[in-house]
């Protein structure tokens, strides 16, 4: 990959025709996917390994599959559940007990069931729970899914029985036709893998051998057919023209005009010798025994006899973490010091002075002092690209641009007329709410790697989901039994009696939260409140369904952060003014694992809600500077009388965060809205104090 890097950059002007000798196989090739298809015979079954496979382009061909379907497939995978193994009895094969939770079997149960059921269904069906299918896939793409993890599991079954050679033979050539389609410009590759797959019952019948192979064998001797041949076919070797990459072994005793030895660091050349424990021969060493740094010497000067007209050797001169001087290979030092004592090198001034042979280069290739152009330059670069970005170290900088040049035009009027979700999903984040609703720019979370084993423990982003949905069955008093149920259908759980202790224990402490807030009196629950605002121009609706008689409930299963709170405030002004003239209690409780927080009734909530839907439809047209985190940080350091730097400097650690937690400054988006200048200015001050200096005077902290 570095070697293509370079060379393929460029135009067809400076393109360099180059030839790397025994290269790695083609990554994605049909000769690849088949090897990958035989390793999963005696494989876990993980869902990435399989996913790869079908990702791989010969299967994709078979199947009608497309790259963007691959996402889909993922996100089937993930609703699934599906970690590893067939089944249940794949896993006892491999000496595990017999369960089928997070197999591929179990997940395909789902999957069917979940398109087979009404959308929504959460009701168990012979103890399978359905997947969640509302999500666009389409029925020709679960089709194509299913029947291509049938195909290739029916390989895997197959493969795994011993048998003759030629029953093999016969085996994987339909395996290869069922599974693999190759390419145009693979029929070559294609029918060579088939040569080799009818080979093995004719060298089967001329050794005359007839006992049953395991998978093993066949794979592993399959391996080493296809894998050498491709190299000797895919090496066009030497004296073909052009730059020529490979290994000291491969060029030895080669006559060339140039010969470039890259990488002739201490330590890296001659080889160090890497002795086993068990190693009798390194233990008791006799004259005559081979040596890796003896050998690599022999090498050394025959590259030096082969080189004709120039020797080029590099080595990293700087090391990367300290910039301290690194030593060259003691070959190269030998070779300086045999120059030095005995030739003199040709010049204006003859000198024996072997620095003269040693040219330091500069770090990058875009350094100014190669595009100079002067006759005493020794190392000069020929590439445009690099020329390019030369002129632009060496020219003026240009101050870098903002986010936005100036203010967005005005909003359309729809957004005028918001609701509780919307208005408190702007205050939890302004910038990303104003790159998705305005400049229609979503930045895609990145993909998390596919989980290959059964859970062993709840936690995380796991357990707090689990913790919600035990909180909503208690809350609306339904039974554990079926949530556990559900949850051991659906893979969330740790197999066996662990699993169900860990569930009763969580479900425990749900119901000490339950006693937590018991004990503040909120007073039976009320039905679901709709209300509508109006603030001219700006109005404001929804449901209010946290309510209790003696005002508002919001339960947290995990620590209280400064979102919730910045919820919480939202709802508790919005609750205020809306039953201010009904004469209700207006406070509003929002209890966490770690902490309980008492909204007392706010005198004026119109004047503070108008100050929010200000702030809102300003950071509808541009960034306003505004971290739930980081702004109350600042605002409680300056409620609690600290000084304006040392509020700064506490909001600076929560934004900027530590090694052991994560800082607001690595959102995505206030990385590109804040990318050329430091958030944390008078506006964040301002806007912080604003916001939320009216939630810590009207807040009250239990516990």
């Amino acid at each position: 990959p570095l070697v293509r890097a370079v060379f393929e950059v460029g135009n067809q002007h400076t393109f360099v025709p180059y030839t790397i000798i025994d290269p790695m196989r083609k990554s994605g090739s049909l000769t690849e996917t088949f090897l990958a298809l035989l390793d999963l015979t005696e494989s876990r079954i993980t869902a990435s390994q399989v996913l790869e496979i079908i990702g791989s382009q010969p299967v994709r061909r078979c199947f009608g599959l497309s790259e963007n379907d691959l996402v889909q497939i993922r996100h089937m995978i993930e609703k699934a559940g599906i970690r590893w193994g067939m089944d249940g009895e794949d896993r006892q094969r491999q000496g595990l007990p017999l369960f089928g939770e997070n197999s591929w079997q179990a997940g395909i149960d789902r999957l069917l069931l979940g398109y087979a059921m009404h959308s929504g269904n959460t009701d168990l069906y012979r103890e399978i729970l359905p997947a969640d299918t509302t999500l666009g896939e389409s029925t020709e793409l679960l089709g194509s899914f299913l029947e291509c993890v049938s195909a290739l599991f029916k390989c895997i079954r197959a493969n795994r029985v011993p048998c003759s050679a030629e029953e093999w033979s016969d085996r994987l050539l339909a395996a290869l036709d069922r599974c693999l389609t190759p390419a145009d410009d693979e029929e070559e590759e294609y029918l060579h893998i088939r040569r080799i797959l009818r080979g093995l019952s004719l060298h089967a019948s001329q050794a005359m051998y007839t006992a049953n192979l395991e998978s093993g064998t066949i794979r592993d001797h399959l391996r080493l057919a296809l894998e050498s041949d491709n190299q000797r076919s895919s090496s066009p070797g030497f004296l073909s023209g052009g730059v020529h990459f490979c290994t000291l072994t491969e060029a030895r005793s080669i006559p060339c005009r140039v010969i470039c030895l890259i990488g002739m660091n201490d330590l890296e050349f001659p080889r160090p010798a890497q002795e086993m424990s068990f190693d009798l021969m390194a233990a008791h060493p006799r004259p005559g025994d081979r040596s890796n740094r003896i050998d690599d010497r022999a090498i050394f000067l025959e590259t030096l006899v082969s080189a004709r007209d120039q020797l080029y050797i590099s080595y990293i001169g700087r090391s990367a973490i300290d910039d301290t001087a690194l030593s060259p290979s003691v070959l190269v030092s030998d070779l300086l010091d045999i120059i030095d004592q005995g030739y003199l090198l040709k010049g204006p001034h003859d000198t024996s002075n072997p620095a003269a042979l040693l040219t330091i280069h500069s770090l990058q290739p875009f350094h100014p002092c190669y595009f100079h152009g002067s006759e005493g330059n020794v190392a000069s670069s020929f590439s445009h690209e690099n020329c390019q970005a030369a002129r632009a170290l060496t020219s003026d900088r240009v101050a870098p641009l903002p986010f936005l040049h100036h203010p967005l035009p005005q909003p359309p009027d729809s957004l005028r007329h918001t609701d509780i979700l919307t208005l408190s999903t702007f205050f939890l984040n302004p910038i990303r709410f104003l790159c998705t609703e305005r400049l229609n720019i979503r930045i895609p979370p990145r993909p998390d790697v596919l989980a290959e084993d059964e859970p062993f423990v709840v936690a995380g982003l796991e357990r707090y989901r689990l913790e919600n949905e035990i909180l909503r069955h208690h809350r609306a008093g339904q039974d554990c039994e079926s949530l556990f149920l559900a949850r051991k259908a659906a893979g969330d759980l740790p197999v066996g009696q662990t699993g169900k202790t860990l569930f009763h224990r969580t479900w425990n402490d749900i119901e000490k939260l339950e006693k937590r807030l018991a004990a503040l009196d909120p007073g039976p629950v009320l039905p679901p409140m709709p209300m509508h605002l109006v603030f001219p121009p700006f109005t404001i609706s929804g449901i209010i369904d946290a309510a209790h008689s003696n005002g508002l409930v919001r339960l947290r299963c995990a620590s209280v952060k400064a979102g919730d709170r910045i919820r919480a405030w939202i709802l508790h002004l919005i609750h205020g003014a809306a039953v201010r003239n009904h004469q209700e209690t207006g406070r509003t409780i929002l209890l966490g694992k770690d902490r309980t927080y008492i909204f007392h009734p706010v005198k004026d909530p119109e004047t503070e809600l108008r100050k929010m839907l200000t702030l809102y439809w300003q950071g509808l047209t541009g960034p306003i500077s505004f971290f739930a985190e980081t702004s109350l940080a600042f605002a409680l350091s300056r409620f609690e009388k600290k000084t304006e730097e040392e509020s700064l400097n506490r909001a600076r650690d929560v934004w900027n965060g530590s090694s052991f937690r994560a800082g607001e400054c690595e959102d995505p988006y206030f990385r590109i809205a804040f990318r050329n200048r430091d958030p944390l200015d008078t506006d964040f001050m301002r806007t912080a104090e604003t916001l939320f200096f009216p939630l810590l005077e009207h807040q009250e902290q239990i516990s």
